[in-house]
């Protein structure tokens, strides 16, 4: 299973990277929640339809990098989940995304942390945008087992040696 939320993970930090280039500002998502769902044509008949596949996505929805670090990879993410849902999803299993705002905080990225292990449905994480975020968060994804996709870019990150994150 740690294999496949890995996969996902990456699959998502991908199309989260690809969609941060383009797109159209929207309106704030509200913390926490599931990111909305983007215009889509309607589903084909092999639409997944089994249990969600949920991964957390940390964000930035406050402050002022709320459009780059929160709203385009919100966006981008939900894109990429609703293609994916599209095709079948994983299995048959659609994956389900939900945001949590870090605010770009170490400590609201703590916060967020632990909010995603207590929580039994998430599976995997995709953020914290800033690396001053993400180096807080690790040892509590690393307790729990999370896997986690890391934006951040600070050498830091991998020095800690951490078997459960692709930066």
């Amino acid at each position: 299973m740690k294999k496949i939320t890995l996969i996902i993970s990456i699959v998502l930090a991908l199309a989260v990277m690809l969609g941060a280039c383009a797109g159209q500002p929207a309106a704030p998502v509200a913390q926490p929640t599931t990111a909305p769902a983007a215009d889509k044509p309607a589903a084909p008949a092999s639409a997944a339809t089994g249990a969600p596949i949920t991964i957390g996505m940390a964000a930035i929805q406050t402050g002022s990098d709320t459009y780059i670090h929160g709203e385009l990879i919100i966006l981008a993410a939900q894109f990429a989940a609703d293609e994916i849902n599209a095709a079948g999803g994983i299995n048959g299993r659609p994956l389900k995304i939900i945001v949590m705002d870090d605010a770009g905080d170490p400590k609201q990225a703590v916060v967020v942390a632990n909010a995603f292990c207590a929580n039994p449905d998430v599976v995997g994480v995709i953020g914290h945008p800033y690396s001053g975020a993400t180096i807080p968060a690790l040892p509590i994804y690393k307790a729990c087992g999370m896997p986690v996709v890391v934006h951040g870019t600070n050498p830091r990150i991998t020095e800690l040696g951490y078997d459960n994150i692709v930066q």
